[in-house]
């Protein structure tokens, strides 16, 4: 009977291992195989997502360049005149003057947006700080420009809803022309501060040499 017993529990400890009728050296053996086959996996997963990345700034990095940041500005900005030019030739003709819909308040709202754009680009110069821009007069007048052609809007909608998009759309390109005014002359500022870094460089190395 204790022979008997003996054998009954013989398979239940085959069958628990976890290879049935392997060794546990062997069955040790089975798992580092498969680890091993798992790490050049993750190796090449691990070095396609590092590529990507790279790729990914590499291109970021590309479109800061100057010649590639205003194609992108001019091509956005040319979609925009695109999408206006046909919204204004959908738009209908009110029947009563002048018109007060739904629209007239979110043209105002757009246009109250606009002046509080150009209030932030302004807020250094009210500070009393020197905001280098790449044209001092050109800055100005865009400024002058982008805030007149947002309040314009708002009045003309009133009774010439096509001219309102359109004068809307003309503050905005405005105001987008100030902001690269502020871009290029931070570029410009810091070129001019590297080249002044450089040249003191090269004077203190003159210095120590002589």
């Amino acid at each position: 009977m204790y022979a008997a017993l003996q054998e009954d529990k013989a398979p239940q400890q085959l069958s628990n291992t976890p290879f049935y009728g392997l060794s546990h050296t062997d069955t040790l053996s089975l798992e580092a195989g498969a680890k091993r086959n798992h790490q050049p996996f993750l190796q090449r997963l691990q070095a396609t997502l590092y590529s990507i990345k790279n790729r990914w700034d590499v291109s970021l990095r590309r479109l800061g360049e100057p010649n590639e940041a205003m194609i992108t500005v001019v091509f956005l900005a040319a979609v925009g005149a695109v999408t206006t030019a046909v919204a204004a030739w959908k738009c209908e003709t009110p029947d009563e003057f002048p018109t007060l819909d739904s629209n007239f308040y979110s043209t105002i709202g757009s246009s109250i947006i606009g002046a509080a754009g150009l209030f932030c680009t302004i807020i250094p110069i009210l500070r009393g700080t020197e905001v280098q821009v790449e044209d001092i007069n050109l800055f100005r007048r865009l400024l002058w420009a982008s805030l007149l052609l947002a309040i314009a809007a708002a009045f003309v909608y009133m009774y010439h809803t096509r001219t309102s998009l359109i004068l809307l759309y003309l503050s905005s390109a405005a105001q987008l022309a100030t902001t690269l005014q502020i871009i290029n002359g931070a570029v410009n500022q810091i070129k001019v501060g590297l080249e002044e870094i450089e040249f003191l460089e090269t004077e203190l190395q003159q210095a120590r040499q002589g």
